[in-house]
């Protein structure tokens, strides 16, 4: 039987090669569609983040 993949984050996170090339598509997309002030906000959570 194939094994169950937990749902959620998929396997390997951002950084799985297999996904590198769908994420840096759907960021570049997701980001210019998004307002400035959506992006500013996306910045400060992130500076906050350890």
């Amino acid at each position: 039987m194939k094994q169950k993949r937990p749902r959620g984050r998929p396997i390997g996170g951002k950084s799985d090669p297999t996904l590198r090339a769908y994420w840096r598509y759907t960021k570049s997309n997701y980001r210019s569609k998004m307002s400035k002030e959506a992006k500013k906000d996306i910045n400060q959570a992130r500076r906050r983040k350890p």
